[in-house]
């Protein structure tokens, strides 16, 4: 059997692992320890642009981050064991999209009140930014470009659509999820 090793930059320890007697429990820590590295690399791009001077209010907005990320999977994986429970599938989408519209409004309410205890306004959109990769910037350029005699009004409109669909975007627990609104 072939030995393998891995270290996940930024959690520290060497995982030596075989995979055929990796067990169960094994698994979910790795996974989980994976997800916090991608978060906290995510999140450490948040933090230069932010300008945060406070290492603790720095700490904090870290944190509320990445209880957000969290939780949205934690979200996601009820929704998943309510359908399952009740009969249906994942690829029910209205019933899916209901519990997760749901569970996701507390959720959105929290980091947005937590947030904003942390943060300037100016500051927050850049979080939002960063969580939805820069999508109403590279969105609206594209309407600009595409469309290039936009009038002021329109282009107004065109940014208040996109901020309200980050708004919702940040609500996506995945890439493809953040993408499709």
């Amino acid at each position: 059997m072939v030995k393998t090793e891995f270290v996940l930059p930024g959690v520290g320890d060497w995982f030596p692992t075989e995979p055929s007697n990796l067990k169960p429990d094994a698994r979910h820590e790795l996974a989980v320890a994976a997800k916090t590295w991608h978060v906290k690399a995510t999140t450490a791009l948040d933090f230069k642009a932010l300008d945060l001077k406070d290492t603790a209010k720095a700490t904090r907005v870290h944190d509320v981050i990445i209880v957000q990320y969290r939780s949205l999977r934690a979200r996601d994986a009820a929704v998943a064991a309510k359908l399952k429970e009740s009969g249906k599938s994942l690829a029910d989408a209205a019933a899916r999209n209901e519990l997760t519209t749901k569970l996701t409004k507390p959720l959105h309410e929290w980091f947005n009140s937590v947030l904003a205890l942390e943060l300037s306004p100016e500051q927050m959109v850049i979080v939002k930014d960063k969580m939805t990769y820069n999508k109403v910037k590279v969105t609206f350029d594209a309407y600009c470009a595409i469309i290039p005699n936009l009038s002021d009004a329109e282009k107004v409109m065109i940014r208040e659509k996109l901020a309200a669909a980050r708004e919702e975007a940040i609500n996506g627990g995945s890439a493809a999820e953040k993408s499709a609104i």
